[in-house]
């Protein structure tokens, strides 16, 4: 089965650290859902279609609390999560990023968006649901960073993007030589 980890603050919290469990239950989409953008013109049949766009993508996990061993502990796991969850100056859902260990390379920029509400099975076992939800509804991977010296004129240095968005690259351009350089060009060129 499948673990998660949540990172708040740079600090990284895994379920097997919070005493949870993932359970097969859960929800995690590929894809997040279609917003059609379309307008109904009346008298006439049918929509004008503006395209579409993804709205939110929702992790909506079934979990349990599995290692405490009375109710007392139950609820200072509950309540370990919930500080983890909230932004302790304003009490609102924190900024997160979430990671799961069958999906490896990607994070997701979430916050939480449910109800903290344990479902007690047994004096030690209690079923929950985290809901998550992703505003920016794509999977982040650690940033690329290429470096390289170019030695000679003109000289020339690939940087690959693979990622599966278009993302914006940053170019630091330093002369580490004795001479001054002058006359260079940046060349960008879209791959298809």
């Amino acid at each position: 089965m499948a673990t998660f980890t949540i990172t708040k603050n740079g600090t990284d919290y895994t379920s097997a650290s919070l005493g949870i469990v993932m359970l097969k239950k859960s929800s995690r989409p590929a894809v997040a859902r279609v917003r059609d953008r379309r307008t109904y013109i009346p008298g006439r049949h049918g929509y004008l279609d503006y395209g579409a766009d993804l709205r939110e993508l929702v992790f909506d996990l079934v979990c349990a609390f599995t290692d405490a061993t009375s109710q007392a502990t139950l609820r200072t796991a509950a309540q370990t999560l919930a500080g983890i969850l909230l932004d302790p100056s304003t009490g609102r859902p924190a900024q997160l990023e979430i990671a799961f260990s069958d999906i490896t390379g990607l994070s997701w920029a979430v916050v939480y968006s449910g109800d903290l509400d344990l479902k007690t099975l047994s004096p030690n076992i209690a079923q929950f649901g985290l809901e998550f939800s992703a505003y920016d509804p794509f999977g982040r991977e650690p940033e690329d960073e290429t470096e390289g010296a170019i030695t000679t004129s003109p000289g020339t240095l690939s940087v690959t993007n693979s990622g599966n968005v278009p993302a914006p690259a940053r170019y630091i351009v330093k002369n580490t030589g004795a001479a001054t350089i002058h006359g260079f060009t940046l060349t960008r060129v879209k791959e298809v």
